[in-house]
């Protein structure tokens, strides 16, 4: 049994969340247009990888550590199961693992205002496990198309600090992981300064 706070563990929270998700995907899923182009815009795609010369199980653990940092939990690598829901410590944003795969594969799901967002991190093992491979895909899918310029300007905003916060995260991954020479971190630290301005 997990220690995290959490993790919601209880079958009667996992029913009521559960209950919740089911309604908002069905809410999410209904057709709303007639029309297949706007039916199509109301989902979103980001899709970006990239390269680290560590073997996967290493990019693997120092990256999902990252991420469950960023998402202010509490949760360790023993409490990452499929179909298992959680939440942070700050506004209780509740999320849910949709699919798991050591080493090879996370996708977590949550809701936010009027939408569905999927994110799914794959590790793929290269060059006899001496680099991996990190792909890094967000789909997006709302109640409405993309259609006025607002809606539109704020999608754009989302996908460059998301473009923005993988490639810090991959940059970070490098200085914790590789044993790099003073000017090489050195470098890497000034990417990470220029990217967050």
């Amino acid at each position: 049994m997990s220690n995290s706070v959490d993790l919601i563990s209880t079958q009667f929270e996992i029913d009521k969340v559960k209950s919740k998700f089911d309604t908002l995907n069905q809410e999410i899923d209904k057709q709303i247009y007639t029309s297949v182009m706007e039916e199509r815009l109301r989902v979103n795609k980001i899709s970006i990888s990239k390269k680290i010369k560590e073997p996967v199980e290493n990019a693997w653990n120092a990256f999902i550590s990252m991420m469950l940092q960023e998402l202010q939990t509490d949760l360790t690598m023993a409490d990452l199961k499929i179909d298992s829901y959680f939440h942070t410590k700050t506004n209780k944003q509740i999320f849910h693992i949709i699919d798991f795969e050591q080493y090879k594969k996370i996708s977590i799901l949550w809701f936010s205002n009027s939408q569905r967002l999927i994110r799914t991190i794959i590790f793929k093992s290269l060059q006899n496990n001496t680099v991996t491979k990190v792909r890094y895909i967000d789909l997006i899918k709302g109640k409405e198309s993309v259609a006025n310029y607002l809606e539109r300007k704020a999608l754009k905003t989302y996908v460059k600090k998301q473009t923005v916060a993988f490639k810090i995260s991959i940059l970070k991954l490098k200085l914790s992981l590789s044993n790099l020479t003073p000017r090489k971190k050195y470098l890497i630290n000034k990417k990470i300064k220029k990217l967050t301005k």
